[in-house]
């Protein structure tokens, strides 16, 4: 993902990368910044989301302000804090913008979190009602 195609899918350029560079410089290095996760790993958990988020110098604050998710949403996506995501359904499309935001590819990411997630909600308690 270049940062133009980037740019068009959320309006986001990181901060750190347009501030020294042109944006010729600026497109060359997040290419490779896409690419300096280790891409064997098929395993999509919340710091590795985390890590390639910073390792790309974007902030929690402008992904929560493309996406429309609230920072506290995000910060348990990427702390894998289960119990406090909401229903599948909706988790799933999270995850979606959050990796199309910061430049990952979703088609990779949802599948490998959604699955995580499922297995860990299955060994939580039922919440009963009062």
């Amino acid at each position: 993902v270049s940062a133009e195609q980037n740019s068009r899918t959320f309006g986001l350029r990181p901060s750190a990368l347009v501030a020294s560079l042109s944006a010729a410089e600026a497109s060359s290095q997040l290419d490779e910044l896409v690419h300096f996760d280790d891409a064997e790993e098929s395993v999509w958990d919340g710091p590795r989301l985390r890590r390639n988020r910073i390792g790309r110098g974007i902030e929690i604050e402008d992904v929560a302000a493309l996406t429309k998710i609230s920072s506290t949403m995000l910060r348990f996506l990427e702390e894998d804090r289960f119990d406090a995501l909401p229903a599948a359904v909706y988790l799933r499309g999270f995850v979606d913008a959050y990796a199309r935001c910061i430049g990952i590819d979703a088609s990779k990411v949802v599948p490998s979190y959604m699955q995580r997630c499922e297995k860990v909600r299955a060994t939580l308690p039922v919440p009963r009602k009062a």
